[in-house]
């Protein structure tokens, strides 16, 4: 997950409490990675979550494909940045690195209350927009406000995370020289 667009690991990685988030649209700084790991380490933090999205371009790497074939869109299959990740951290800090790949596994879990009241207001707006005949649209969230715009407006774009998410992640690294 995360061909283009970090939101996924961003979101994990925030939630989870990473100390590093990598996505696809900022460029990988391994040693300042490995940097901050290090200094962790040496202030009491014996471990270090790194959280990559699949779609990063890793220095000396580059971009990691899992095999020859494409998926259905026609795209190289994405698959093992973070082991690739691991060996380039534990070549350099010469920390044991082990990488876990959630694959859909952010998919499963019980919904919550949030989700189970969200999904029945888009059904809600979904059967509106039938009512109303509005064809080729689809229903979106705006704010807190269930929408609906154009399928050709929802696909348009690849929304990618800006500079406010950026701050994000950049807040979450400690300080160090």
């Amino acid at each position: 997950m995360g061909r283009d667009a970090g939101w996924i690991a961003y979101a994990s990685g925030i939630a989870g409490g990473a100390h590093v988030v990598l996505v696809p649209e900022l460029e990988i700084d391994i040693d300042h990675v490995c940097k901050l790991l290090k200094y962790n380490y040496d202030h009491g933090k014996h471990y270090g979550v790194v959280v990559v999205a699949e779609g990063c371009h890793l220095p000396e790497v580059g971009q990691v494909i899992g095999s020859t074939e494409v998926d259905s869109f026609g795209h190289a299959r994405l698959s093992g940045i973070g082991e690739a990740l691991a060996d380039l951290i534990e070549k350099k800090t010469g920390f044991e690195t082990r990488s876990v790949n959630l694959g859909h596994t952010q998919r499963g879990g019980v919904p919550t209350a949030y989700d189970r009241l969200l999904g029945q207001r888009y059904g809600l707006h979904a059967i509106d927009m039938v009512h109303g005949e509005k064809w080729g649209r689809i229903a979106v969230l705006k704010g807190t406000e269930i929408t609906d715009i154009t399928i050709k407006e929802a696909i348009a774009t690849n929304r990618r995370l800006s500079e406010s998410f950026f701050n994000v992640i950049r807040d979450l690294e400690a300080k160090v020289d």
